[in-house]
């Protein structure tokens, strides 16, 4: 599942959500999305049960959304992830 990052900010003002940020951990200090987890993306897609959770929902992003899109492809089956389209470039 996706969803813009227009549609994404205003669900982001109103309610906390489980936020997740999968680039390098260097490129995380840089900046990121207030309130975003960082699990690099090699982490996340060879431990995925160590980070999430199969009844909460996650957005994930990454620099441009490429391998956020790839990440989601290989979890959607097994938990409740969304891809933030644009990925924090699109700020």
């Amino acid at each position: 599942m996706h969803i813009s990052m227009e549609d994404f900010l205003k669900k982001y003002q109103q309610e906390k959500l489980n936020l997740i940020d999968i680039r390098s951990h260097s490129s995380y200090l840089k900046g990121s999305i207030q309130g975003a987890k960082n699990i690099p993306y090699a982490l996340l897609k060879k431990f995925p049960s160590k980070y999430l959770d199969r009844e909460k929902t996650y957005y994930i992003f990454c620099d441009e959304g490429y391998y956020s899109n790839e990440l989601i492809e290989a979890l959607k089956d097994d938990y409740n992830v969304i891809q933030i389209d644009g990925g924090y470039e699109a700020l």
